[in-house]
């Protein structure tokens, strides 16, 4: 597949920041990994895909998935919903807010996580080609991002 690094270039490199999630937030410990089932290392996987004049790039972890409860939780502790409205509100609601500006639900800052950057500039970045980015999860099992993106503008 051929990309135009002018057109695609910033989206692209945006992308470490869906494998840096994987790695800080997705996958477990493993410890955590074999008393869940699963295999104790493990799995990230990227597949880019010509689909027309679209690129669909899809990464995928196997990790804890996202935590819905997580994210309602940050939802109220930023005021956007309230106590009483919160409970009301659609997962597929809930889970948008993960691209928002300067939201973490990471505990602690460090040079992987926790400043909020990460997945609302891959979408801004996605959105200024004229592309998308969603997202599908399952707690204790896996996190997958899809994203969308034109080969070229016009």
């Amino acid at each position: 597949m051929i990309f135009d690094p002018q057109v695609n270039g910033s989206f692209l490199r945006s992308l470490i920041h869906v494998f840096r999630n994987c790695v800080t937030h997705g996958i477990e410990d493993p410890e955590t990994r074999f008393e869940a089932g699963k295999n104790e290392v493990g799995s990230i996987s990227c597949n880019i895909d010509k689909i027309e004049n679209t690129m669909q790039i899809t990464i995928a972890d196997d990790g804890a998935g996202i935590r819905i409860e997580t994210l309602r939780n940050k939802a109220q502790e930023l005021g956007l919903y309230t106590e009483q409205n919160i409970s009301s509100i659609a997962d597929a609601d809930i889970i948008e807010i993960i691209f928002m500006d300067n939201l973490s639900t990471a505990t602690e800052v460090n040079e992987w996580a926790g400043r909020g950057v990460g997945l609302s500039a891959v979408r801004q970045e996605a959105q200024a080609l004229g592309g998308s980015v969603s997202i599908e999860t399952e707690v204790g099992l896996y996190t997958k991002l899809t994203m969308l993106v034109p080969l070229s503008k016009g």
